[in-house]
């Protein structure tokens, strides 16, 4: 009810007078037809015209108007590098390394000559020292030999002389990082600031300087054992760094500085400049200006192609919606589901963009495959097939037009592939309209694959000069597309859940698990109340037959029978069905704490089928399978017992809240629902009796308003009448007298007419309690 009543306002709000909804949701659509425009712009429609160096141009081109922003890339690119390539690599000197060190070695030399060393805690204390200060490995060979001469004085100079002539050095780690050009040198101590330094013949590395010491050892240290003059030198070796070091994050930034400092060399065109002259030939320069122009002509062209593009999908739109909710009677949409509809469009949109990015990034590896293959193979069905399975066939129908009409501007205006797609489209549609098991969705996949392949058949028919295909490439576009079918079934197979889920939609696939009795709901009611659980299940067989007569969905209308009366689980005992023999609690009650109980189990139907997730369209049954009508039973019990000074008993106390039946499913619900109790009463049926029992309670449905807002036609209503005489005269079908058994008629007399058409009323009546509507005109 609440759905058909937004599809009527959106109606009214689109068709009708604009109202702020109104513009809400053209400014939405427009919106939406505006991201699509970003998505399928044909690049065609932006393809430069090419020139090449050297090429003759045939006929003047000039300036249609001032330009001073045209950057010259490459001359500018060649002063950008010019001026990084001037700057010098940076290195930090610490010209006082050397004469610090040895600063540290005459100070430690010192200390430890006043050290008495006797005791080994002292030895190793002392070698601790030597080490923290040096800040170097002491070898034990070494430390035994400075002890063994008390760190004299004469040793202490001889390094300290050594190491002081260092300081006129520059050393460098390795070759690697020796400066090849002139460098500029950084004093890290910062007095004698930044300088170009020139003489790079000058920068020895460290290990010619340990080689230098390795050499001339025994001279630097004369005088002193072999042994101790080798531990002398390695010791030396070890005191060896680098004063000169290249500082790569003060070279970055001076580059960086640099580059910024460079201005782009511009290139200024007024209103008239030639550009090219007739006869002469194209140059770099001429190609760098051409597409400046070019370029910057276009950003505004694509403005003007995304706006149009819009303008003309927004057309689309409005016009298949008019027309739809003109001229198709089951066409119905809701907020909603204009909503998942654009999603569905971005979705299809967007992913096709992404796969063919991803196509054209590897078809140079895979040049063996055609690009037509890649384009046959996607599965354009999917979404058409999803919006049928959630909404109807009439959506489904003008949601595939435009899709068609997106891939065609998708593949650059391609005519043929909007035909291929909606072709596949509609075969989609027609192949899951009524899915009776999960497999039907599959198999739809292969009719959508033949019929795919009969498509490209005739493409590449088309497009061949000759009788016959290409066989180089036809095989890979008729197995392509023959996989865009099988892909379309089993992405729908995945989706389709997930949008139940999400949105809150109940489809066929759905309805299919909701069908299955061993469903815990459909368990409950067959243990609780197995007289209400056998009635639903008769109530189902009715509905779905006639619903497959009149052409409407008899899933849904099973799947409604069977849930319609789950809120009588509540007080099962209350319902005749399920007294079997029991005495009945409405004989101690007043017939209008009656008519309470038993109106309630449509509420409680309802709160069973938001705890268990029916979704809408079973709910849709539990509300509305009564209509308006009135509990006659009880009304005229207590017409019956009213007090005449209380004034008359309003029909109204005793009526189901509603609404009436909205749709042909829940019709068929309603109308099977009261058949089928009705039937119950007949002591003798037959296809006379029954066939007038079905006239006299639909009829009376019609004739009393409960059909007035469903589709039901007096056509549909004697196909149906028809159908239920046929099925239910197969339910209660005489019974063969075997010998010896007495005939039913050879112990009751035969009833007069007057008293068999009374008795049989009240019976209806009885029976129908809480369905029959109140057929008198007040």
């Amino acid at each position: 009810m609440a759905q058909k009543k937004e599809h009527q306002e959106l109606k009214t709000k689109i068709l009708g007078l604009p109202t702020p909804m109104f513009y809400k949701i053209t400014g939405l659509s427009f919106l939406t037809c505006l991201v699509l425009g970003l998505f399928i712009v044909p690049s065609f429609l932006f393809s430069p015209k090419a020139y090449e160096i050297g090429e003759t141009v045939q006929e003047t081109i000039k300036s249609k108007r001032t330009y001073e922003d045209i950057i010259d890339e490459e001359h500018t690119q060649e002063k950008l590098a010019a001026a990084q390539a001037a700057v010098k690599d940076v290195f930090d000197y610490d010209k006082n390394l050397f004469s610090k060190k040895a600063q540290r070695i005459s100070e430690s030399f010192k200390i430890l000559r006043e050290k008495d060393m006797k005791t080994e805690k002292d030895i190793l204390d002392g070698k601790v020292f030597l080490e923290n200060n040096l800040n170097i490995k002491i070898e034990d060979q070494l430390f035994y030999y400075l002890r063994l001469l008390h760190f004299r004085e004469s040793i202490e100079t001889a390094f300290v002389h050594l190491l002081k002539n260092f300081d006129q050095e520059m050393i460098v780690s390795s070759v690697e990082n020796q400066p090849k050009t002139s460098m500029t040198l950084r004093d890290i101590e910062g007095k004698a600031g930044e300088r170009l330094y020139e003489d790079i013949q000058r920068i020895k590395i460290k290990q010619d300087i340990q080689k230098i010491i390795e050499r001339d050892k025994e001279t630097l240290f004369a005088g002193y054992k072999i042994a101790a003059v080798v531990e002398f030198s390695k010791f030396t070796k070890s005191l060896i760094e680098p004063n000169l070091t290249f500082n790569k994050e003060q070279t970055d930034f001076k580059r960086v500085q640099a580059k910024k400092s460079v201005q782009p060399i511009v290139i200024r065109l007024l209103k008239g400049d030639i550009i090219v002259s007739r006869g002469e030939q194209i140059q770099k320069r001429h190609l760098i200006i051409l597409k400046h122009i070019y370029d910057k002509s276009q950003q505004q062209r694509m403005t003007r192609v995304v706006f149009s593009i819009a303008l003309l999908l927004f057309l689309l739109f409005y016009i298949l919606f008019w027309y739809g909710m003109e001229y198709l009677s089951t066409f119905k949409l809701t907020l909603k589901d204009l909503g998942v509809l654009a999603i569905l469009l971005f979705g299809t949109v967007g992913c096709t963009k992404i796969f063919f990015f991803v196509v054209d990034g590897f078809m140079d590896q895979y040049s063996r495959i055609p690009l037509s293959a890649y384009q046959y193979a996607v599965p354009v069905a999917v979404t058409a097939m999803i919006v049928r399975l959630l909404m109807s066939p009439q959506v489904g129908l003008l949601y595939s037009v435009v899709l068609s009409v997106l891939f065609g501007f998708i593949l650059e205006q391609n005519f043929l592939y909007s035909l291929y797609t909606f072709s596949a489209c509609i075969v989609g549609i027609m192949s899951v309209a009524h899915v009776k098991q999960r497999t039907d969705v599959f198999i739809a996949g292969l009719k959508i694959g033949f019929i795919n392949m009969i498509s490209v058949s005739a493409i590449l028919l088309m497009q061949s000069s000759e009788l016959t295909f290409d066989l180089k490439n036809s095989p890979f576009d008729l197995a392509a597309a023959f996989l865009s079918g099988g892909l379309s079934s089993f992405i729908v197979t995945a989706l389709v859940p997930l949008f139940e889920v999400v949105f809150n939609y109940t489809t066929d696939l759905k309805l299919l698990e909701l069908c299955n009795h061993n469903h815990p709901l459909l368990r409950r009611l067959s243990l609780e109340t197995p007289g209400t659980y056998h009635h639903s299940l008769l109530v189902g067989t009715l509905a779905d037959a006639a619903a497959s007569e009149i052409g409407v969905n008899p899933l849904l209308a099973r799947v409604g029978a069977y849930y319609h009366d789950i809120g009588k689980m509540v007080k099962p005992n209350y319902y005749i069905e399920n007294q079997a023999g029991m005495s009945n609690p409405h004989d101690d009650l007043n017939a209008r704490m009656s008519s309470l109980i038993i109106t309630a189990h449509v509420k409680e139907g309802l709160d069973l089928a938001d705890q268990y997730r029916l979704g809408q369209p079973v709910k849709d049954a539990i509300s509305q399978h009564h209509g308006k009508t009135v509990i006659r039973y009880f009304y005229n019990r207590a017409v019956e017992s009213q007090d005449p000074e209380m004034g008359e008993v309003d029909p109204n106390d005793y009526r189901y809240p509603g609404p009436k039946p909205q749709t042909r499913e829940v019709a068929l619900v309603m109308l099977a629902d009261a058949v089928e109790a009705a039937s119950r009463t007949l002591t003798k049926p037959n296809p006379e009796r029954m066939k007038a029992t079905c006239e006299k309670i639909i009829f009376g449905f019609f004739q009393d308003g409960q059909l007035d807002e469903c589709d039901l036609t007096l056509k549909d209503l004697n196909t149906i009448i028809e159908c239920f005489t046929r099925i239910l005269m197969g339910i209660y079908h005489q019974r063969i007298v075997y010998p010896g058994e007495p005939r039913e008629d050879q112990h009751s007399e035969k009833p007069k007419d007057s008293q068999n058409s009374e008795s049989q009323g009240k019976k209806i009546l009885k029976a129908l309690g809480t369905r029959a509507s109140d057929r008198r005109k007040s």
